[in-house]
């Protein structure tokens, strides 16, 4: 089985707010990797904390000392838009 990474996952383009944007979101491929995620990656549970509400570069961060990995976040939770996801006290999977 070939290696899936957020950039093998295929390329789709989307209307977000107006304007058409070139994703691999919702394409078939990326579709089966949110799917097999835990299959893919170990899976730690987590919760969002006040002051990171709808901040996934924040969690990132504070998990993984490391806010370029905010894609992980929102991808493993499944948040399209980081403006209207991880809300105070949420529940939220985090890669390990």
């Amino acid at each position: 089985m070939t290696k899936l990474t957020r950039y093998t996952a295929g390329v789709v383009t989307q209307t977000h707010r107006g304007r058409g944007v070139t994703t691999s979101t919702g394409s078939t491929n990326f579709d089966f990797y949110t799917k097999n995620i835990t299959k893919i990656t170990k899976v730690k549970e987590g919760h969002v904390p006040a002051g990171f509400e709808n901040r996934p570069d924040l969690i990132a961060d504070l998990f993984y000392n490391n806010s370029t990995e905010w894609w992980r976040v929102m991808l493993l939770n499944n948040v399209p838009d980081p403006f209207e996801g991880f809300n105070l006290h949420d529940r939220i999977l985090l890669p390990d």
